[in-house]
């Protein structure tokens, strides 16, 4: 019901912005409802560490949680107060990453590199132990930064630690 809405929505032009914990996504049905609303304009990222629900209506209506089990909503119209939620949002969708990385799995070399440069292995270390070019590491590790929003490797290795158990 929730993803015919959405979608009529978005092919009426409407925007939609979504934070999902990784857990949802770990879903395959969760992933391909998200990938139908991508595919229709939604925007969605990833935020792995506790945050509020909301929902936002023309930055006019916000709807929150209006008991502990969640059975019930409140629809709050105060400006002030859906500012600051909209505000809370904005925080939280800035400290997301996109969930594309989450949708589209990297390959499995891809994956096997992560891991090697996860344990402080070097380029060429990870060359030399895959049998491949530095080359084709520094490719891997490009494709691995532009997924991860890494700005350094040391940045790379900060976002997948703890992603990349052996």
């Amino acid at each position: 019901m929730a993803l015919a809405q959405d979608l009529s929505l978005l092919r009426r032009g409407c925007s939609l912005r979504t934070v999902y914990q990784p857990v949802t996504l770990a879903d395959p049905a969760a992933r391909s409802q998200v990938a139908l609303r991508t595919g229709h304009g939604a925007q969605v990222r990833v935020l792995a560490e506790p945050y509020e629900r909301v929902l936002v209506f023309d930055r006019a209506v916000a709807v929150i949680p209006a008991d502990e089990d969640r059975n019930r909503a409140a629809f709050l119209t105060d400006p002030t107060t859906v500012a600051y939620l909209v505000a809370q949002f904005e925080r939280d969708w800035a400290r997301a990453t996109p969930a594309d990385r989450h949708l589209d799995p990297p390959s499995v070399t891809t994956v096997r590199i992560g891991r090697l440069l996860a344990r402080g292995l070097t380029q060429r270390a990870v060359a030399t132990r895959l049998g491949v070019s530095e080359r084709t590491v520094a490719a891997h590790i490009s494709r691995l930064r532009d997924r991860y929003g890494a700005h350094s490797l040391f940045h790379l290795g900060w976002q997948l630690r703890g992603e990349h158990h052996d």
